[in-house]
């Protein structure tokens, strides 16, 4: 916790929260994932509390006996005692952390989370891996922390920034984050979009950081590496001053220092050659709305592998969809009072899906109203429970993230982007949710927004009680098997339907990768070819 950012400042503000005993439960949560997802954090958070618990003590000293001259500083560095007090305080203050995070209510029963799955395995050719552990499969999306080890062959992984890396054996590959990787051994080529500038490759000997780039790095199992830029330019740090290699550059890094490579165009050539994997189109049940139609009644525009859909506007008795310029033909026009319902019955609502659109906000929408765009529900788990209902929404609560940026809510949890929707202009927007635990109780979830990956912030924001709806002319549909848009499922106030925009509304039955978004994005055509890494 070096830096003077804001997420510094916010872990400063819960600290003092949690000493002062003010902490609410939206801090709470806030708390329990930093302190869960980054170990700079967990140190902190000892050495605050430590000190304040210091502070504690030697306030309640001078109430009890006369004062007494401050000590100099390097006495008490120095002394021994001072030494084991400070321990002490330590691991006073260690117990207090697993105290608060066992106090810290769902620390573990969150049902969407943004921090298990970093990347997908997109293909192989001629993998052998090694003996350890169950093998991943193409499409199988990969943890946080995984290894992913080859002893010949080839993998292409995606990671969910949108950089593409491919590994040849024998080689071993830790996936640090949906950013950054360590290549222990084996030789990498990584293609990075531009959306994916900054991403990460470290080694014992060399950190490699991409300026928007495609390069290749060969790590010895001495801990030595090579570093070839095919295109663009990259940094590389190796203790010292970072230096800038730029295109056909190459340079090898090792205890004694960097050199340069030899004969490195013939290098880069093969490498270029050897190290390419294209994707094939993967299989892909989907339906799309492209609101382009004047009916009451729409039909999907394009189903693939579904039973058949139909979108049934029912707002109001008689009423026509109001259309208006959409970002591709024309787009469903929700004035404040419009909603629509549509019949999803091929995709399964616990099961892992891609929920994709265009949306337009008015640049003053209103905090106070509707912001759902699109939401569902699931099948009651028992006779007697309920089903929580999953919505996508523009964030209109100061404090549970960005205003304006897009949100994906479930149950009790909520999931916030940094990037304001609510600026007039056509924004692409998307996420992914694949089930992570049993029983579809858990999702883990991505948001983009026109292309990017959204950095997120989560809670358990308190839901006000809304007031029974007055009658309608149309009952409510049935809960599963239901795609509400303009509005959340329930019987909520007529003030909460959505004002804005959406266009070309397109939902499949799995976890779309980054180059499928960015390419459904630019062409509006699901079936498009994807090429790893497409600019």
């Amino acid at each position: 916790m070096n830096g003077a950012g804001a997420d510094s400042l916010d872990l400063v503000a819960l600290c003092d929260a949690v000493i002062d005993g003010t902490i609410d439960e939206a801090g709470r949560e806030r708390l329990s994932r930093s302190l869960l997802e980054s170990p700079e954090a967990r140190a902190f958070y000892v050495r605050y509390v430590g000190l304040s618990a210091s502070l504690c003590h030697y306030a309640a000293e001078l109430q009890t006996d006369a004062p007494e001259d401050a000590p100099a500083p390097s006495r008490i560095i120095r002394h021994p005692a001072m030494w084991w007090i400070a321990g002490g305080l330590a691991a006073a203050a260690a117990l207090l952390l697993v105290a608060v995070l066992r106090s810290l209510p769902g620390t573990h029963e969150t049902s969407l989370d943004t921090g298990r799955f970093v990347a997908v395995l997109l293909q192989t050719r001629d993998c052998r891996w090694t003996a350890s552990g169950t093998p991943p499969a193409p499409g199988q999306h990969l943890s946080r922390g995984q290894v992913i080890a080859i002893e010949g062959g080839m993998a292409e992984i995606a990671f969910d920034c949108g950089a593409v890396v491919v590994i040849e054996g024998p080689a071993s590959l830790e996936l640090d984050s949906a950013w950054a990787a360590t290549l222990r051994r084996g030789t990498l080529r990584a293609q990075v979009p531009p959306e994916a500038i900054g991403f990460r490759i470290s080694n014992p000997a060399v950190e490699v950081v991409d300026l928007g780039t495609e390069f290749a790095v060969v790590a010895d199992e001495d801990g030595a590496a090579e570093v070839i830029v095919l295109k663009g330019s990259v940094e590389a740090a190796a203790g010292g001053e970072p230096v800038i290699l730029r295109e056909k550059e190459a340079r090898r890094f090792a205890k004694t220092g960097a050199t340069e490579i030899g004969d490195h165009d013939h290098r880069i050539e093969r490498l270029a050659q050897r190290l390419t994997l294209d994707v094939p189109p993967a299989p892909l049940a989907f339906a799309r709305w492209s609101f382009d139609g004047d009916d009451e009644e729409i039909a999907a525009s394009q189903v693939s592998g579904l039973s058949p859909v139909r979108a049934i506007f029912r707002a109001e008795p008689k009423r026509l969809a109001a259309r208006t310029e959409g970002r591709w033909g024309r787009a469903l026009r929700c004035d404040g009072a419009f909603s629509a319902t549509a019949s999803l019955s091929g995709i399964a609502p616990d099961s892992a899906r891609t929920v994709a659109f265009w949306v337009r906000l008015p640049a003053d929408a209103p905090l106070v109203g509707g912001g759902t765009f699109v939401a569902w529900k699931e099948k009651p788990r028992s006779k007697k429970g309920g089903s929580p209902a999953t919505l996508l929404a523009w964030n209109r609560h100061p404090g549970q993230g960005a205003i304006g940026a897009l949100r994906a809510d479930r149950g009790p949890d909520a999931i916030v982007g940094n990037t304001s929707l609510r600026d007039g202009a056509w924004h692409h927007v998307a996420a992914t949710l694949v089930p992570t635990g049993r029983g579809g109780k858990q999702f883990h979830v991505r948001l983009y927004v026109d292309g990017r990956l959204e950095a997120t912030t989560a809670s358990k924001p308190k839901r006000p009680a809304h007031p029974p709806e007055e009658t309608v002319a149309h009952p409510e549909p049935p809960a599963t098997d239901t795609l509400w848009i303009g509005r959340a499922p329930g019987n909520r106030p007529r003030d909460e339907r959505l004002l804005g925009e959406i266009d070309e509304l397109f939902i499949a039955g799995r976890a779309l990768t980054h180059q499928e978004i960015r390419r459904l994005m630019k062409t509006n055509d699901p079936l498009a070819p994807t090429i790893a890494a497409s600019p």
